[in-house]
């Protein structure tokens, strides 16, 4: 009997790559942010990122944010004063696995 087990990519190296290209093709977020010599300013920052999912696990999690508005360069979402609201732990959703 045998029991075939696919373990996706072959090394953690290429399955991080492969959520990092996946991460670079999701949408991004617009912020806007007060600087007292340019003015108002707006960022893109990216909405989708790459974790190692835990310590005795082979998996790379595909993270994205848990929002239906990311806005756009003419009408941002939000301030970046509130960026570490925006991109806490739990307003990320995992939306892909990389096995290695």
């Amino acid at each position: 009997m045998f029991l075939f087990v696919s373990c996706g990519y072959k090394s953690k190296f290429e399955a991080f790559q492969a959520c990092e290209e996946w991460a670079s093709k999701q949408e991004d977020i617009y912020l806007e942010s007060y600087d007292l010599v340019k003015g108002y300013q707006v960022s893109r920052y990216g909405t989708a990122e790459c974790r190692k999912d835990g310590k005795d696990t082979r998996k790379i999690l595909g993270l994205k944010l848990n929002r239906t508005n990311y806005g756009s360069e003419k009408s941002p979402v939000g301030d970046f004063k509130y960026n570490q609201l925006i991109f806490a732990d739990e307003n990320y959703k995992v939306i892909k696995r990389f096995s290695y």
